[in-house]
């Protein structure tokens, strides 16, 4: 089963649209002291460094899914009645006999 922090992490990943970015985190000096890891902090946009991947899905689709993600976050969907979940949509493939 998909959990929802999954699908949200593919949801905003840019990976899928094209462009993956390298070069996003850096280690913070003298935060390892009595940690077992290092601590990263996010670098700035501009220090990122694009690398074009094959693109999975279009960026009107990616757009469409942030404009709905946005738009659950504020709370502009209540009331509306929720699609099939991920749980229901495998249960109905698998009665089908789909793997």
């Amino acid at each position: 089963m998909w959990r929802y922090t999954t699908i949200s992490r593919i949801l905003r990943d840019r990976t899928y649209i094209g462009t993956l970015y390298y070069n996003r985190t850096e280690i913070v000096q003298g935060s390892g002291v009595g940690r077992k890891s290092p601590l990263s902090r996010r670098r700035p946009e501009s220090e990122w460094i694009a690398i074009p991947v094959p693109a999975i899905v279009t960026e009107a689709v990616f757009d469409a899914a942030q404009q709905v993600s946005r738009d659950t976050r504020s709370g502009a969907l209540d009331g509306l009645s929720p699609g099939p979940t991920c749980s229901a949509a495998s249960s109905s493939a698998a009665a089908a006999g789909a793997p």
